[in-house]
């Protein structure tokens, strides 16, 4: 039922979010000085291809099987990729963690603030943008449901590109003037909409 998927989509929420703290981590120790930023683009790829290939894929199974082949698909790769990840994943020591008190103390750092306030504007915006689009092509601009998986491919596409680009701008020109020109390029595309 209903609750069930809820609190299914809360946990696999709790998860992702703990594999992406992970997985960046993980890219960035084990990347060569100076590639981190590579290293980091190279983990989203995975997230960008989701994007690509999986969204526009889950609609067309969706529109001609029960949806709950969807779940089991990705549930079974998710165990294929935690066997990979199990097997190619060097080991390493974990580091001490920071209590709760100490990461909030953090917000009293202007910087901090700021990171996570343009971090959270970044991601809310790409979020509804992600959220509304289905709708925004079916029932504002008219496309077919063909043209939508089109459109979400050429989205998840984009992503793959933003963040590959991202990833050599960091290397090459620097964080700071990378993020200002990624924040500004993505504000401007929103304002468009």
């Amino acid at each position: 039922g209903y609750g069930m998927l809820l609190g299914a989509r809360i946990i696999l929420a709790i998860s992702t979010g703990v594999f992406m703290v992970v997985a960046l981590t993980v890219a960035a120790k084990i990347s060569h000085p100076g590639k981190q930023g590579s290293a980091i683009a190279t983990v989203l790829v995975g997230f960008n291809l989701a994007l690509i290939l999986g969204v526009p894929l889950g609609r067309i199974i969706a529109g001609s099987h029960d949806w709950k082949i969807i779940f089991t698909g990705v549930g079974a790769l998710s165990l294929v990729a935690m066997l990979v990840l199990l097997l190619t994943i060097p080991k390493s020591e974990g580091e001490a963690p920071v209590p709760i008190r100490e990461q909030l103390a953090l917000l009293k750092s202007p910087r901090i603030t700021v990171a996570l306030s343009i971090s959270f504007f970044w991601i809310l915006g790409y979020t509804m943008l992600y959220t509304y689009i289905t709708p925004f092509l079916l029932d504002i601009t008219g496309m077919s449901e063909g043209m939508v998986n089109v459109g979400l491919f050429a989205f998840g596409l984009a992503s793959l590109i933003g963040s590959q680009v991202g990833g050599y701008g960091a290397d090459k020109w620097g964080i700071p003037r990378t993020m200002i020109g990624g924040l500004l390029f993505h504000s401007g595309i929103l304002l468009l909409l």
